[in-house]
C-alpha cells in the first residue's frame, strides 16, 4: 500500500509540472487609488521558439489607462531586425515582439508597462492571442494565455497544478473517513 500511495504522489507531483508555450500575469498591487499607477509584468514561458508574439491585455478602459513610454522588454531590440511596441487600443494594450533572426524560448519576463487608475471600480485583466509564429512561422497551436487576472489576485495557479492540489485534497478526505 505505502507503494501505491509513493507512486501516485510522484504521478500528481509529475502531472502539476505539466508544460506549456504560456504567458502570466504579475501586478505589483491590487489596490491602487485613483491618480496611482500599478506596474505590470507578463512572463513567458516557452517550450516552443517563437519569433513573433502579438497579443492583446484586455482590462476596463475606463478604469485604467495606458502609460504611454512605460513599456519596456528584455528581449534584443535593435529597431530593424528585432522590434517591440505596446500600444493603447479600445480593449486595452496591444504588445507585439517580432524578429527576423532571433527565436525567444524558455523562462523569462516578456514585457513590463504601467497602467494608470483614472476611476473607482473593479475589473479584471486578461489575455486575448493574436499571433504566435515558431521560428519557421508555422502557427503555434498549443499557446495558452493566462485566463483572468482579476486587480484583488496577484497570481493564479495554473491548471494542472490545480488538478494535482484537488487529486489530493479528495486522497486527504478519503483518509480522513476511513480513520473515521
Amino acid at each position: 500500500m505505502k507503494i501505491f500511495k509513493m507512486i501516485m504522489a510522484a504521478a500528481l507531483l509529475i502531472s502539476s509540472q505539466a508544460n506549456a508555450n504560456m504567458i502570466t500575469i504579475d501586478l505589483d498591487d491590487t489596490n491602487v487609488a485613483v491618480g496611482e499607477t500599478v506596474n505590470v509584468s507578463l512572463f513567458a514561458s516557452f517550450t516552443d521558439a517563437v519569433n513573433v508574439i502579438n497579443f492583446d491585455f484586455i482590462f476596463d478602459t475606463n478604469l485604467f489607462s495606458f502609460v504611454a513610454g512605460s513599456e519596456t522588454t528584455p528581449l534584443p531590440v535593435d529597431g530593424i531586425f528585432d522590434v517591440f511596441g505596446a500600444v493603447a487600443n479600445p480593449l486595452g494594450v496591444g504588445l507585439g515582439y517580432s524578429s527576423l533572426f532571433d527565436v525567444v524560448t524558455g523562462d523569462f519576463l516578456f514585457a513590463s508597462f504601467q497602467l494608470e487608475r483614472t476611476q473607482v471600480g473593479d475589473t479584471d485583466f486578461s489575455l486575448q492571442s493574436n499571433e504566435f509564429l515558431f521560428d519557421d512561422f508555422t502557427a503555434v497551436e498549443n499557446f495558452l494565455l493566462d485566463p483572468v487576472e482579476s486587480v484583488s489576485v496577484s497570481s493564479e495557479v495554473s491548471a494542472p497544478a490545480t488538478l494535482g492540489l484537488f487529486a489530493m485534497a479528495i486522497f486527504a478526505m478519503g483518509r480522513l473517513r476511513r480513520k473515521a
